[in-house]
C-alpha cells in the first residue's frame, strides 16, 4: 500500500499544475529553488555510513547537538525530506514526512530531543525447531550469559521441539535482556533542519528577489 504522507507531498511539489497555478510560474520557481536549496543542506549535513565499520564494531551515533547520521542501506530520513507547497498557509514546507518504517516521533525526536522507545537488540525470538534457552542454570549445552538483567549467570539451552518449550525459551529470554520493544531511553538532540534554516536565512530572501525580478 502506498504511503499517504509520501503521495500527498508529492502532490504539492513546486512543478505541478495546481500549485503554478495558486502561485504563479515565477514565483513558484523562486519559492522551489529557495526550498531546495534548504532542503539539499539539510540533507548532505547527514553523512552517510556503513552500520558496522571495518573493524566489524557498531557505527558510533552522531555527537548530541551534530546531525544524525544517514546509515546504509536505508536512510530513511535523509532520503524522504521534502520542500513542498501547503496551500492552506500558503507557505513552504521543508522536513521529513511521516514514514510507517520510521517509527513513532523519531524526526522529532532528533531534532528537538526527546524520549524514544530504543530497539532492544539483544531480545531473540525463539521458536520451534530452533535452538533457545530452557532454563537459568547448568545443564547440557551451558553458557555463561553476560551482562544480562541477572548479571552473569550460567544458562542451558537445548533444540525446542514444542510450543510450549518456545514459549518458555522466549520467557526466559524476556527474563534476561529485558522486553521486545525495549526501553524509553532520553535522546539528545541532533538538529538537521535548523541548523540548515540558519545557513540559508541569509541568502534566501536575495536569491528570492533575485528570481522574481527575472
Amino acid at each position: 500500500m502506498a504511503n499517504l504522507a509520501l503521495l500527498k507531498a508529492k502532490g504539492s511539489f513546486f512543478d505541478k499544475p495546481a500549485v503554478i497555478k495558486a502561485l504563479g510560474k515565477v514565483s513558484a520557481n523562486a519559492l522551489m529553488h529557495s526550498a531546495n536549496s534548504l532542503k539539499r543542506i539539510a540533507q548532505t549535513s547527514m553523512k552517510y555510513v556503513d552500520p558496522i565499520r571495518k573493524n566489524g564494531r557498531p557505527r558510533i551515533v552522531s555527537k548530541p547537538g551534530k546531525p544524525p547520521r544517514a546509515v546504509r542501506t536505508h536512510p530513511l530520513l535523509r532520503q524522504h525530506l521534502y520542500a513542498v507547497y501547503d496551500a492552506t498557509t500558503k507557505r513552504a514546507v521543508i522536513g521529513p514526512i511521516k514514514l510507517s518504517a520510521l517509527p513513532g516521533r523519531t524526526p522529532a525526536v532528533m531534532e528537538h530531543g526527546g524520549t524514544a522507545r530504543i530497539i532492544n537488540r539483544r531480545r531473540r525470538v525463539r521458536k520451534v525447531g530452533s535452538v533457545g534457552e530452557i532454563r537459568i542454570g547448568a545443564g547440557a549445552k551451558s553458557v555463561t550469559a553476560d551482562k544480562t538483567l541477572l548479571g552473569s549467570v550460567s544458562v542451558a539451552y537445548a533444540r525446542l521441539t514444542s510450543a510450549d518449550q518456545a514459549a518458555r525459551a522466549n520467557r526466559i529470554n524476556e527474563q534476561l535482556y529485558g522486553p521486545m520493544a525495549g526501553i524509553m531511553k532520553n535522546i539528545a538532540a541532533r538538529p538537521f533542519m535548523i541548523p540548515a534554516m540558519h545557513k540559508t536565512s541569509a541568502t534566501m530572501a536575495k536569491k528570492w528577489a533575485k528570481k522574481v525580478k527575472k
